[in-house]
């Protein structure tokens, strides 16, 4: 349903689905999803990423080391590439395979720097620098008792009533 409410953020949606079905105990669904998502959104690399974090919470790391490899050489995204490589090698490192570590640049290069991103970082332009003013010194002021207005009195807001048929009802 939250696809179809944000149709540019169904890929999204569906790939966190997996986790969603693993947690809940439905390791079989959580497969078929993986495989429909897959099927559905074939040049989406986030889409096969999110399916290796699924095989690596199951235990299944050969398959989610295949999904990553496979989502470094698709994509053209430096930070991407490199967010995927940090996952491949922590699978090798779980397995015990830190040289084959030097493999995975071979088998999925790096992407050209000279690519064109979509954004590119702009730091924050500070505000312009203005005078210290030092904060005003607020003293407390004490809680004063005023005199205290009987029933029978004049009522203080000057109607002319006596309090007790004016501010006091």
């Amino acid at each position: 349903m939250l696809s179809q409410a944000g149709p540019n953020c169904a890929a999204g949606y569906q790939g966190d689905l997996p986790f969603a079905l693993v947690y809940a105990g439905r390791r079989e669904q959580a497969l078929e999803r993986i495989q429909a998502n897959l099927t559905r959104f074939p040049n989406d690399v986030w889409i096969r990423v999110h399916a290796g974090d699924v095989y690596r919470e199951l235990g299944e790391d050969t398959d989610a080391l295949e999904l990553y490899i496979s989502a470094m050489k698709a994509t053209t995204d430096l930070s991407d590439w490199d967010a995927f490589l940090d996952r491949a090698m922590g699978v090798l490192q779980t397995q015990g395979r830190i040289e084959e570590g030097e493999n995975l640049q071979r088998k999925a290069p790096r992407p050209a720097e000279s690519i064109t991103r979509a954004w590119t970082y702009s730091p924050p332009v500070p505000p312009p620098s203005r005078a210290a003013v030092p904060a005003p010194v607020i003293s407390p002021v004490p809680f004063q008792k005023g005199p205290k207005i009987g029933a029978n009195d004049l009522c203080p807001c000057g109607s002319g009533k006596k309090y007790k048929k004016c501010c006091k009802r």
